[in-house]
């Protein structure tokens, strides 16, 4: 997976954590791999660090994790796998507010009663009205 593990093919480990990523998302990781050596010295990687960041991973949807990879290799290609970390935790507080945010706007839609959306909002609380010199409270 990726030239630097090319003398060695990888180990079961490696390779049931890719099962969770369909092909298109594999070859992304990769790629990823490939970027991650070069910030190395010796432009090797080790198979327990690639395991120790997949297994990380797993603790996030694997579309929050692709795209951090993606934003990863175009955008700091000279920061190392810890910085990824970093993005993915990023990207799922985004879009656990984002959901939050969709829920929030669903409740206000289905709350509302009016017929017309731009009538005001009624008052919980009696409000004092006039009407023809009267004085009542509704």
């Amino acid at each position: 997976m990726g030239e630097a593990s090319a003398a060695k093919p990888p180990t079961a480990t490696l390779r049931s954590l890719y099962t969770r990523y369909s092909p298109e998302q594999q070859k992304v990781i990769d790629d990823y791999w490939e970027v991650i050596r070069f910030t190395r010295k010796s432009g090797r990687m080790a198979e327990s660090i690639k395991i120790t960041e997949m297994e990380y991973w797993g603790r996030y949807p694997p579309d929050i994790v692709i795209q951090a990879l993606n934003i990863h290799r175009q955008r700091y290609q000279t920061k190392d796998e810890r910085y990824t970390r970093g993005i993915i935790r990023g990207l799922a507080r985004e879009k656990e507010r984002e959901a939050k945010l969709n829920a929030a706007n669903r409740l206000n839609i289905a709350g509302n009663t009016r017929a017309d959306p731009q009538e005001p909002k009624k008052s919980r609380y009696p409000t004092l009205r006039v009407v023809d010199g009267q004085e009542f409270f509704g």
